[in-house]
């Protein structure tokens, strides 16, 4: 199915988004027929303010530059707080953004280089009332991360947070601008772990209290596509125990 982000083609295939044994998430982008396919999943329940955590196995450092990685909340256009990774097709580019869209307002998007010890991260913000407090770090962490191993961390208090409502958590595996990668490699995202806390539950350190997702249902990329197509115009640089069930 055509449609944003890209345009791109999405795929729900089995091949294209799928869970392993030990729980994990994977997405992958394919080129089946010559046709390079995305996925994405999305979880059907709105869970509101509190911190969102996405813990990734793979190391996202190493992609071809317009491949993008979205982690993110999405109501529409704009009620939207993003992590991505991604260079946006210029190799030069920083590959992290945090982002309370819209991106093009003065002061919603904040870049910076990721750089990891190995292929796995943790990301994560914190969406209350009037602000959005993110952080990304190496290694998996399901507690507030020594800060040795915080990568970049950002706090957004400007107009312009969205409050809760029927947002929907994504995580999804892209191609800037629908084009083709560079290297004409097919690439997999690995997401070890997803956990949301409750606003409540998250303080004084993210981590304490945890409510790890599991009873909610995450949907495969077809899904997704039939609300997806309701979306505006896509921005230009708009992503067992371990908290996935992918109904095909």
């Amino acid at each position: 199915v055509l449609g944003g982000p890209g345009p791109n083609e999405w795929s729900d295939d089995p091949q294209s988004v799928w869970v392993d044994v030990d729980g994990r998430l994977h997405l992958k982008i394919r080129n089946v027929a010559g046709v390079w396919r995305c996925a994405e999943v999305v979880l059907e329940e709105s869970l509101g303010y509190g911190t969102y955590r996405f813990q990734l196995g793979t190391d996202t450092t190493t992609f071809d530059p317009r491949i993008v990685v979205g982690l993110f909340t999405y109501l529409d256009d704009l009620h939207e707080i993003d992590i991505e990774m991604s260079r946006w097709a210029d190799a030069q580019n920083d590959d992290g953004q945090f982002v309370v869209q819209p991106y093009d307002s003065p002061g919603h998007t904040e870049r910076f280089p990721v750089v990891l010890n190995d292929e796995f991260s943790t990301h994560s913000f914190r969406w209350a009332p009037g602000s959005a407090f993110f952080q990304s770090s190496r290694g998996l962490h399901n507690a507030v991360p020594p800060p040795s191993e915080v990568i970049h961390a950002w706090t957004f208090a400007g107009g312009g947070v969205p409050t809760d409502g029927t947002e929907k958590v994504h995580i999804n595996l892209w191609l800037f601008q629908g084009i083709a990668p560079s290297d004409a490699q097919e690439v997999e995202v690995v997401v070890e772990r997803f956990e949301f806390l409750p606003l409540q539950a998250d303080i004084p350190a993210m981590g304490s209290g945890a409510v790890l997702v599991t009873g909610l249902l995450l949907v495969a990329a077809g899904v997704w596509i039939a609300n997806r197509t309701k979306r505006g115009a896509e921005p230009a640089h708009s992503p067992s125990g371990r908290g996935f069930l992918l109904d095909g």
